[in-house]
């Protein structure tokens, strides 16, 4: 991206909080059976991650915290585990765009 350091975007990625309907990456460093390469963040706010009994609450945190708080549930069957949260689809966040354009309406905002 053009004008856009990788610190602004990783700080951009800081701020944004987990809604609804995202899709999460969820990795665990040399885990592959308790990765997910796709989780629905469900429309109560919580998600379901492999290997943990209870649902984990995502909504409205970030992705360097929920990846705290998945790291902290797995340490019952690893003892120091590396895991990386990202959005891989953002769904919860739409955009009305209204006025002089060519389609108002309500969109989906994405990261690409």
């Amino acid at each position: 991206m053009p004008g856009v350091s990788a610190l602004d975007a990783t700080a951009s990625r800081d701020n944004y909080r987990i809604g609804t309907g995202d899709i999460l990456e969820i990795r665990v460093l040399g885990q592959e059976e308790m990765s997910s390469s796709a989780t629905r963040v469900s429309g109560d706010g919580f998600i379901q991650v492999p290997f943990v009994d209870e649902p984990i609450r995502a909504q409205c945190m970030s992705e360097r915290e929920l990846s705290e708080v998945v790291a902290d549930r797995l340490k019952k069957w690893l003892k120091h585990p590396e895991v990386h949260v990202a959005v891989k689809e953002f769904n919860s966040a739409p955009v009305a765009i209204m006025g002089a354009v060519n389609t108002p309406g309500r969109f989906q905002m994405h990261n690409h």
